[in-house]
Protein backbone atom coordinates (compact mmCIF):
# COMPACT_ATOMS: atom_id res chain seq x y z
CA UNK A 1 0.00 0.00 0.00
CA UNK A 2 2.52 2.50 0.79
CA UNK A 3 3.82 2.25 -2.79
CA UNK A 4 0.46 3.08 -4.11
CA UNK A 5 0.41 6.14 -1.40
CA UNK A 6 3.46 7.46 -2.63
CA UNK A 7 2.30 7.06 -6.46
CA UNK A 8 -1.14 9.21 -5.25
CA UNK A 9 0.57 11.51 -3.44
CA UNK A 10 3.11 12.39 -5.67
CA UNK A 11 0.45 12.70 -8.35
CA UNK A 12 -1.62 14.94 -6.57
CA UNK A 13 1.43 16.95 -5.80
CA UNK A 14 2.57 17.19 -9.35
CA UNK A 15 -1.14 18.39 -10.29
CA UNK A 16 -0.63 21.04 -7.65
CA UNK A 17 2.40 22.26 -8.81
CA UNK A 18 1.45 22.01 -12.54
CA UNK A 19 -1.26 24.20 -12.14
CA UNK A 20 0.83 26.92 -10.13
CA UNK A 21 -2.47 27.63 -7.81
CA UNK A 22 -2.76 27.03 -4.65
CA UNK A 23 -6.04 24.86 -4.58
CA UNK A 24 -7.07 21.80 -6.70
CA UNK A 25 -10.21 20.45 -7.65
CA UNK A 26 -10.25 16.48 -8.47
CA UNK A 27 -12.85 13.99 -8.67
CA UNK A 28 -12.46 11.12 -6.11
CA UNK A 29 -13.78 8.20 -8.33
CA UNK A 30 -11.72 9.81 -11.66
CA UNK A 31 -8.70 9.70 -9.52
CA UNK A 32 -9.69 6.37 -8.45
CA UNK A 33 -9.76 5.21 -12.20
CA UNK A 34 -6.72 6.72 -13.75
CA UNK A 35 -4.16 5.71 -10.93
CA UNK A 36 -6.35 2.16 -11.17
CA UNK A 37 -7.10 1.82 -7.40
CA UNK A 38 -9.83 2.23 -4.46
CA UNK A 39 -11.23 5.48 -4.05
CA UNK A 40 -10.93 4.56 -0.46
CA UNK A 41 -7.21 4.79 -1.22
CA UNK A 42 -7.58 7.86 -2.56
CA UNK A 43 -9.34 8.90 1.19
CA UNK A 44 -6.36 7.32 3.10
CA UNK A 45 -3.65 9.05 1.57
CA UNK A 46 -5.62 12.85 1.63
CA UNK A 47 -6.12 11.96 5.34
CA UNK A 48 -2.43 11.37 6.07
CA UNK A 49 -0.65 13.31 3.74
CA UNK A 50 -2.26 16.10 3.10
CA UNK A 51 -2.89 16.83 6.33
CA UNK A 52 -3.46 20.72 8.15
CA UNK A 53 -0.14 19.94 10.08
CA UNK A 54 1.18 19.26 6.47
CA UNK A 55 -0.19 22.75 5.04
CA UNK A 56 -2.53 21.26 3.15
CA UNK A 57 -6.60 22.16 3.53
CA UNK A 58 -8.84 19.24 2.09
CA UNK A 59 -12.47 19.85 1.54
CA UNK A 60 -14.14 16.81 0.28
CA UNK A 61 -17.36 16.19 -0.60
CA UNK A 62 -18.87 12.47 -1.58
CA UNK A 63 -21.55 10.78 -3.93
CA UNK A 64 -22.49 12.15 -7.54
CA UNK A 65 -21.10 15.14 -8.25
CA UNK A 66 -18.85 15.21 -5.01
CA UNK A 67 -15.32 16.36 -5.27
CA UNK A 68 -12.09 16.77 -3.44
CA UNK A 69 -10.81 20.28 -2.97
CA UNK A 70 -7.31 20.79 -2.09
CA UNK A 71 -5.68 24.32 -0.43
CA UNK A 72 -2.34 24.66 -0.04
CA UNK A 73 -1.79 26.68 3.36
CA UNK A 74 1.42 27.45 2.90
CA UNK A 75 4.17 27.62 5.52
CA UNK A 76 6.44 30.66 6.48
CA UNK A 77 9.49 28.87 4.86
CA UNK A 78 11.71 31.36 2.87
CA UNK A 79 12.72 28.25 0.79
CA UNK A 80 11.30 27.50 -2.60
CA UNK A 81 10.09 23.83 -4.63
CA UNK A 82 9.57 22.05 -1.50
CA UNK A 83 5.96 21.02 -0.39
CA UNK A 84 3.77 22.70 2.13
CA UNK A 85 5.18 21.63 5.00
CA UNK A 86 7.33 19.12 4.14
CA UNK A 87 10.31 19.77 7.08
CA UNK A 88 9.06 19.65 10.73
CA UNK A 89 10.92 23.17 10.91
CA UNK A 90 8.59 24.41 8.49
CA UNK A 91 5.67 26.77 10.00
CA UNK A 92 2.27 27.13 8.76
CA UNK A 93 1.34 30.59 7.93
CA UNK A 94 -1.23 30.88 10.26
CA UNK A 95 -2.97 34.24 9.20
CA UNK A 96 -3.69 32.11 5.67
CA UNK A 97 -5.00 29.19 7.20
CA UNK A 98 -7.51 31.04 9.31
CA UNK A 99 -8.31 33.16 6.71
CA UNK A 100 -8.97 30.28 4.21
CA UNK A 101 -10.82 28.50 7.21
CA UNK A 102 -12.97 32.14 7.55
CA UNK A 103 -13.63 32.15 4.13
CA UNK A 104 -14.85 29.02 3.79
CA UNK A 105 -17.20 29.40 6.48
CA UNK A 106 -15.75 27.00 8.31
CA UNK A 107 -15.38 29.86 11.51
CA UNK A 108 -17.15 32.76 12.27
CA UNK A 109 -15.72 35.94 12.56
CA UNK A 110 -15.49 35.41 16.28
CA UNK A 111 -13.93 32.52 16.04
CA UNK A 112 -11.63 33.56 13.71
CA UNK A 113 -10.16 36.23 16.23
CA UNK A 114 -10.05 33.66 19.31
CA UNK A 115 -8.11 31.58 17.31
CA UNK A 116 -5.66 34.20 15.72
CA UNK A 117 -4.96 35.54 19.15
CA UNK A 118 -3.96 32.21 20.72
CA UNK A 119 -2.33 31.24 17.94
CA UNK A 120 -0.26 34.54 18.47
CA UNK A 121 0.09 34.02 22.00
CA UNK A 122 1.28 30.45 21.45
CA UNK A 123 3.99 31.82 19.20
CA UNK A 124 5.41 34.20 21.58
CA UNK A 125 5.47 32.21 24.03
CA UNK A 126 6.88 29.26 23.23
CA UNK A 127 10.24 28.17 22.40
CA UNK A 128 11.79 28.13 18.70
CA UNK A 129 13.03 24.60 18.58
CA UNK A 130 9.51 23.52 19.27
CA UNK A 131 7.34 26.45 17.77
CA UNK A 132 6.69 24.85 14.61
CA UNK A 133 5.54 21.69 16.10
CA UNK A 134 3.25 22.97 18.28
CA UNK A 135 1.53 25.49 15.97
CA UNK A 136 1.25 22.70 13.29
CA UNK A 137 -0.59 20.73 15.60
CA UNK A 138 -3.10 23.36 16.92
CA UNK A 139 -3.71 24.02 13.65
CA UNK A 140 -4.30 20.55 12.88
CA UNK A 141 -6.22 19.91 15.50
CA UNK A 142 -8.57 23.07 15.30
CA UNK A 143 -9.46 22.15 11.54
CA UNK A 144 -10.05 19.08 12.49
CA UNK A 145 -12.86 20.37 14.67
CA UNK A 146 -14.20 22.72 12.72
CA UNK A 147 -14.67 20.43 9.96
CA UNK A 148 -16.80 18.33 12.41
CA UNK A 149 -18.65 20.97 12.71
CA UNK A 150 -17.73 22.41 16.18
CA UNK A 151 -19.19 19.22 17.38
CA UNK A 152 -17.01 18.24 20.90
CA UNK A 153 -17.16 17.44 24.35
CA UNK A 154 -16.50 19.69 26.84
Amino acid sequence: MNMLADRIEKFILEELRSQNEQQLILQRKTLADLLECAPSQITYVLNTRFSAQRGFLVESRRGSGGYIRITVASPRSKRTGEGPAAEKDDEIDTDLFLDQMFRKGMVSRQELRLCREMLNTIKTMCPGERRSEVMNTLCGRIYQIMKEGGHYDL
